[in-house]
């Protein structure tokens, strides 16, 4: 076994990589306890080969440097583990690789996002209880219909809804944060009432909040799931594609900006009447819910937070001076964070999807606040 290499001399990797991230995740670092992951789903844009090797990423040597190295460090951070390859591989039952990075954390006092759909952590709610007493672990499934034949095609490996539902139960009935992420959501599978009732199981099993985003599509998977779509319901993909555009003809497929916001605005109003809290990993300031709380207090600011920030206090025109003082209040930010934040900023994209809009002020990028969504513009091309 070998660590995932990087320039940190330990198993960690930095997580803010791109805008995506920005928006969404709060967390510093992601950890994969296993390269390869057995689910094979139809959609997921990480892990396509089937006869991929399915082994550890992390070494026993690793799990020493990376004590070592939260041991040294001078403030707490979130780490996303499992957020590519599910935390609890089949060969977990063998290895405890995940359980052992687990007490890592839990010794150290170090706050984790735990992504998996398996049954195999109820394993170690010995070790979560812990850590949910302590505010340091909220564990995340994914469940994206309720529906079995949605399940056979599009997830033929992974554990059922009812399965998945009853974790979250058991996790949430010991005192262990749990959420969902009703991810990719994909257009037209669930209807609205269909959309409801997944909203309101997950709500019923005890989940606090979900995370929404609408399905991507590279033209690596394009053709095995439309094929899967297709067995489920020929209309849905039919109608599919109709609302996505390789805008780059760079075989990434871009949502419509009416169907992005039809969706948001459908699933948000459900997770309202749900009581739950609810985040957008595509339109920041759709997310609506306390980002404070529990592994929250170590979190790194995403664009939301930003947005929040500056309405809270009536800012309709910001200056880069106006987010560093608004960043000075984290630990968790650092030079490389705010590296990747200018970049952004200075290239008019940081507030995409928000209804602060870039304008030119000298040399220099500003953003003014309008009363409109700044989404990403482009005329989808007729399909014959």
């Amino acid at each position: 076994m070998t660590s995932i290499e990087n320039s940190y001399g330990h198993p960690l990797e930095r997580f803010h990589a791109s805008l995506a991230n920005l928006r969404a995740h709060p967390t510093t670092f992601t950890l994969e306890p296993y390269n390869g992951c057995s689910q094979g789903c139809t959609y997921c844009m990480y892990n396509q080969e089937t006869n991929q090797q399915k082994k550890p990423s992390v070494s026993h040597r690793d799990m020493e440097e990376l004590r070592e190295f939260l041991m040294q460090s001078d403030h707490r951070f979130i780490t996303s583990i499992g957020h590519s390859c599910d935390s609890y591989q089949p060969l977990e039952r063998r290895l405890e690789v995940t359980r052992n990075i687990l007490k890592v954390f839990n010794s150290c006092n170090f706050p984790v996002l735990l992504f998996t759909r398996m049954q195999g952590v109820l394993r170690d709610a010995d070790i979560l209880e812990e850590m949910g007493n302590k505010g340091l672990v909220e564990v995340v499934s994914t469940l994206i219909s309720l529906d079995e034949g949605v399940r056979y095609h599009l997830e033929r490996r992974s554990p059922t809804a009812e399965q998945r539902l009853h974790v979250v139960r058991e996790l949430a009935r010991r005192g262990i944060p749990a959420s969902f992420h009703l991810t990719p959501h994909i257009a037209g599978l669930n209807d609205e009432k269909q959309l409801g009732s997944l909203l309101r199981h997950f709500q019923n099993a005890g989940a606090k909040r979900v995370y929404f985003s609408l399905l991507g599509i590279t033209s690596s998977i394009e053709s095995k799931l439309l094929q899967a779509l297709k067995a489920i319901n020929p209309l849905v993909e039919k109608n599919l594609m109709k609302s996505y555009w390789d805008i780059e003809n760079c075989g990434f497929y871009q949502v419509s900006e009416s169907l992005l916001i039809e969706e948001h605005e459908k699933a948000r109003s459900i997770c309202e009447d749900a009581g739950l809290e609810f985040f957008s990993e595509q339109i920041p300031v759709f997310s609506k819910g306390n980002g404070h709380e529990g592994i929250y207090r170590f979190k790194l600011p995403i664009i939301a937070d930003f947005c929040t920030y500056f309405q809270e206090r009536k800012k309709r025109f910001i200056v880069w001076e106006d987010l560093m003082e608004y960043l000075s209040h984290f630990d968790t930010v650092n030079k490389e964070y705010i590296g990747k934040v200018r970049e952004y900023w200075d290239t008019a994209q940081l507030f995409k999807n928000t209804f602060y809009h870039p304008i030119c002020q000298g040399e220099n990028i500003c953003y003014s606040q309008q009363d409109h969504l700044d989404l990403t513009k482009f005329t989808l091309p007729r399909r014959e």
